[in-house]
């Protein structure tokens, strides 16, 4: 509740007034309706387990922390997306069977990053989609 009270300015509600909140008129939940008997909730007690399970303001809003990794070997392929593509359309190639139903387009970029450079403040990386894609094609 304090986390969808958040304004522009990061100001929510406070505890106290969520625990007011939840007693007086309950939170509608997927699981229905969610409400608290009065006097059964604490102010410094919800601190302490939002805080102790982590689900107090300051960590649910701080980013995920970024996981560095590092190929072992220096053509190793980490991650490839392949996204179905509705806006780009090609003729039907001759190598298509109609028996087997209706293609779909799949787009993918590749992108080296750890041959990247930096030169004049620019991140300049050698990309190498061309490449992987006629090595994928020949397998």
């Amino acid at each position: 509740m304090k986390l969808r009270t958040t304004n522009k300015q990061g100001r929510h509600f406070s505890t106290r007034r969520a625990i007011e909140l939840l007693e007086d008129y309950g939170v509608e939940t997927a699981q229905g309706l969610l409400s608290a008997p009065r006097g059964v909730l604490r102010r410094t007690t919800v601190n302490y387990y939002l805080s102790a399970w982590r689900l107090d303001h300051l960590h649910l809003l701080r980013p995920l922390p970024a996981v560095r990794f590092q190929a072992e070997h220096s053509n190793d392929c980490w991650q490839f997306d392949l996204s179905p593509s509705d806006l780009k359309h090609i003729e039907r190639p001759s190598w298509i069977d109609p028996a087997k139903g209706e293609p779909t387009l799949m787009l993918f970029s590749v992108a080296d990053v750890a041959a990247s450079i930096k030169r004049g403040g620019a991140l300049a990386a050698k990309v190498r989609s061309k490449q992987l894609g006629d090595e994928l094609a020949s397998a």
